[in-house]
Protein backbone atom coordinates (compact mmCIF):
# COMPACT_ATOMS: atom_id res chain seq x y z
CA UNK A 1 0.00 0.00 0.00
CA UNK A 2 0.95 3.65 -0.33
CA UNK A 3 1.41 3.85 3.43
CA UNK A 4 4.40 1.51 3.01
CA UNK A 5 5.82 2.77 -0.29
CA UNK A 6 5.79 6.33 1.06
CA UNK A 7 8.17 5.29 3.85
CA UNK A 8 11.04 5.33 1.33
CA UNK A 9 12.03 8.72 -0.10
CA UNK A 10 14.54 9.23 -2.89
CA UNK A 11 15.95 12.62 -1.96
CA UNK A 12 17.59 14.96 -4.42
CA UNK A 13 20.92 14.31 -2.66
CA UNK A 14 20.50 10.52 -3.06
CA UNK A 15 19.65 10.86 -6.75
CA UNK A 16 22.45 13.36 -7.46
CA UNK A 17 24.94 11.00 -5.84
CA UNK A 18 23.57 8.07 -7.85
CA UNK A 19 23.67 10.13 -11.05
CA UNK A 20 27.34 10.86 -10.43
CA UNK A 21 28.22 7.26 -9.63
CA UNK A 22 26.21 5.48 -12.32
CA UNK A 23 27.34 7.27 -15.47
CA UNK A 24 24.80 7.42 -18.29
CA UNK A 25 22.30 5.24 -16.38
CA UNK A 26 22.49 7.57 -13.38
CA UNK A 27 22.13 10.65 -15.57
CA UNK A 28 19.07 9.08 -17.21
CA UNK A 29 17.50 8.34 -13.80
CA UNK A 30 18.13 11.91 -12.69
CA UNK A 31 16.52 13.33 -15.82
CA UNK A 32 13.43 11.13 -15.81
CA UNK A 33 12.89 11.66 -12.09
CA UNK A 34 12.60 15.46 -12.44
CA UNK A 35 8.96 15.36 -13.56
CA UNK A 36 8.05 13.04 -10.71
CA UNK A 37 9.92 15.08 -8.12
CA UNK A 38 8.38 18.32 -9.41
CA UNK A 39 4.90 16.82 -9.15
CA UNK A 40 5.44 15.90 -5.49
CA UNK A 41 6.97 19.29 -4.74
CA UNK A 42 4.08 21.15 -6.45
CA UNK A 43 1.51 19.28 -4.39
CA UNK A 44 3.35 20.02 -1.14
CA UNK A 45 3.85 16.34 -0.41
CA UNK A 46 7.64 16.58 -0.28
CA UNK A 47 10.45 19.09 -0.22
CA UNK A 48 13.11 17.54 -2.40
CA UNK A 49 12.60 13.96 -3.40
CA UNK A 50 9.71 11.58 -3.80
CA UNK A 51 8.32 8.28 -2.50
CA UNK A 52 9.27 5.08 -4.29
CA UNK A 53 6.12 3.16 -5.20
CA UNK A 54 6.72 0.76 -8.09
CA UNK A 55 10.32 -0.04 -7.19
CA UNK A 56 9.17 -0.92 -3.68
CA UNK A 57 6.82 -3.55 -5.07
CA UNK A 58 9.68 -5.07 -7.07
CA UNK A 59 11.94 -5.01 -4.00
CA UNK A 60 9.28 -6.83 -1.96
CA UNK A 61 9.20 -9.60 -4.56
CA UNK A 62 13.00 -9.89 -4.65
CA UNK A 63 13.88 -9.16 -1.01
CA UNK A 64 10.92 -9.76 1.30
CA UNK A 65 13.30 -9.61 4.27
CA UNK A 66 13.36 -5.80 3.85
CA UNK A 67 9.67 -5.64 4.72
CA UNK A 68 7.50 -6.40 7.72
CA UNK A 69 4.30 -8.15 6.72
CA UNK A 70 1.08 -9.16 8.43
CA UNK A 71 -1.55 -11.67 7.43
CA UNK A 72 -5.20 -10.81 7.38
CA UNK A 73 -8.28 -9.97 5.40
CA UNK A 74 -8.18 -6.87 3.21
CA UNK A 75 -10.99 -4.55 2.14
CA UNK A 76 -10.78 -1.57 -0.21
CA UNK A 77 -12.84 1.51 0.62
CA UNK A 78 -15.01 2.35 -2.40
CA UNK A 79 -16.67 5.59 -1.34
CA UNK A 80 -16.37 8.54 0.98
CA UNK A 81 -13.38 10.35 2.41
CA UNK A 82 -11.16 7.23 2.47
CA UNK A 83 -11.91 6.07 -1.09
CA UNK A 84 -9.16 3.86 -2.49
CA UNK A 85 -7.59 3.05 0.87
CA UNK A 86 -7.03 -0.55 1.85
CA UNK A 87 -7.86 -1.76 5.31
CA UNK A 88 -6.25 -4.81 6.88
CA UNK A 89 -7.92 -6.79 9.64
CA UNK A 90 -5.08 -8.90 11.03
CA UNK A 91 -5.84 -12.58 11.49
CA UNK A 92 -5.09 -12.29 15.20
CA UNK A 93 -7.81 -9.67 15.70
CA UNK A 94 -11.30 -10.98 16.37
CA UNK A 95 -14.42 -8.90 15.95
CA UNK A 96 -18.05 -9.49 15.11
CA UNK A 97 -18.15 -7.32 11.98
CA UNK A 98 -19.70 -9.27 9.13
CA UNK A 99 -17.87 -7.10 6.56
CA UNK A 100 -14.85 -9.38 6.94
CA UNK A 101 -16.78 -12.62 6.56
CA UNK A 102 -15.51 -14.86 3.74
CA UNK A 103 -12.53 -12.61 3.00
CA UNK A 104 -9.35 -14.62 2.41
CA UNK A 105 -6.28 -14.10 4.53
CA UNK A 106 -3.43 -12.52 2.54
CA UNK A 107 0.04 -11.29 3.40
CA UNK A 108 0.41 -7.51 3.28
CA UNK A 109 3.50 -5.33 3.73
CA UNK A 110 3.08 -2.93 6.66
CA UNK A 111 6.57 -1.37 6.81
CA UNK A 112 9.91 -1.29 5.01
CA UNK A 113 13.55 -0.92 5.96
CA UNK A 114 14.01 2.21 3.83
CA UNK A 115 17.83 2.43 4.17
CA UNK A 116 18.17 -1.22 3.08
CA UNK A 117 15.86 -0.59 0.13
CA UNK A 118 17.80 2.49 -0.98
CA UNK A 119 21.10 0.58 -0.73
CA UNK A 120 19.63 -2.28 -2.80
CA UNK A 121 18.35 0.17 -5.42
CA UNK A 122 21.75 1.84 -5.67
CA UNK A 123 23.54 -1.49 -5.89
CA UNK A 124 21.14 -2.59 -8.62
CA UNK A 125 21.76 0.51 -10.72
CA UNK A 126 25.51 0.18 -10.21
CA UNK A 127 25.38 -3.51 -11.15
CA UNK A 128 26.40 -4.74 -7.71
CA UNK A 129 23.09 -6.13 -6.43
CA UNK A 130 22.88 -9.66 -5.11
Amino acid sequence: GLDVTQQTNMSDAYLKDLAGAAGDDGKFLWEVSRFYENFYRSTGQTHGGFPVHDSSAVALALHPEMFVTERGAVRVVTEGIAIGQTILRPDKRFDHARDWQDRPSVEVAVSVDAPAFLAFYRDTILGRAR
